[in-house]
């Protein structure tokens, strides 16, 4: 039976669509709608196979889908290379000592880039197709025994390790902004909140955690408390759960409800 091993692939190109190299020549080429709408489409594929991680295809048509999907994921990052400045040095011979950073969409002219679009879109409409067949894509869950039911988010920590994190610096200093903003008004006691919405896939909980542990951050907020909200959501749970945060020792399960949130206010 064809288990599903897609993600780690499909999180690779996700890394080389928001790659600032790849942006940038989005912004002069003209196709940054389209580089948008194939991370929109991906998001919604990998939400699909995320949800169920613990399943597995039974039939023929569900193995074909994955064996289809497999095939664009590779054509995706395979195309996204040719965008890549490892590629522009190739084409161009430049020494390898010049460092890749310095290197700008203008050494290859963009007609070469522009030649690409098709094939982008392309990729794009096929991975769309796929995604409006998921309705057939059977699954079985790996033990055969329990009854299928929606799978609960994974508990996340507020640990990431920076340099493994590429594309998302302009973001993260956006909600830092918005955040030190708050911190100078907290005189007027007024509690605000900040969302980060998006597809399943897209690094919402990794963009978090990078503004969680930013130095500014740290330095305007004496507090940071961590906690991680799923499909099962129980306020006593969560008050529990920003009470351990915050001292960093267990809380007692049996306390009462008016007794955490003594403890939540001091």
């Amino acid at each position: 039976m064809a288990e599903i091993v897609l993600c780690p692939i499909l999180q690779v190109v996700f890394e080389k669509l928001a790659s600032r190299f790849l942006k940038e020549i989005a912004d002069r080429c003209g196709f940054k709608d389209e580089i948008k709408k194939l991370q929109r489409t991906l998001g919604a594929i990998q939400t699909v196979l995320q949800d169920a991680e613990e399943w597995q295809a039974t039939d023929k048509s569900s193995k074909l889908w994955l064996s289809e999907l497999r095939e664009v994921a590779f054509d995706a990052d395979d195309l996204l290379e040719e965008f890549g400045p490892e590629a522009m040095i190739q084409e161009n011979d430049n020494s390898l000592t010049e460092q890749v950073t310095n290197i700008v969409p203008s050494l290859r002219p963009f007609i070469t880039y522009l030649k690409k679009l098709p094939e982008l879109k392309q990729i794009r409409e096929r991975l769309d197709v796929l995604l409006d067949e998921r309705s057939n894509f059977k699954l079985k869950r790996k033990d055969g025994d329990k009854a299928i039911k929606s799978q609960q988010k994974r508990e996340t920590g507020s640990f990431v390790i920076e340099s493994e994190v590429i594309g998302r610096e302009e973001d993260k200093g956006k909600i830092v902004d918005m955040l030190q903003l708050t911190a100078e008004s907290r005189a007027n006691e007024v509690v605000s909140v900040i969302p980060i919405v998006g597809l399943g896939g897209l690094g919402k909980t990794t963009l978090a955690q990078l503004v969680y542990n930013d130095e500014r951050v740290m330095g305007n907020f004496e507090l940071r408390m961590w906690v991680s909200v799923n499909d099962d959501f129980h306020v006593r749970k969560i008050v529990n759960l920003m009470i351990e945060s915050a001292t960093r020792r267990r809380c007692d399960d049996l306390i009462g409800m008016d007794v955490l949130q003594s403890k939540l206010r001091d």
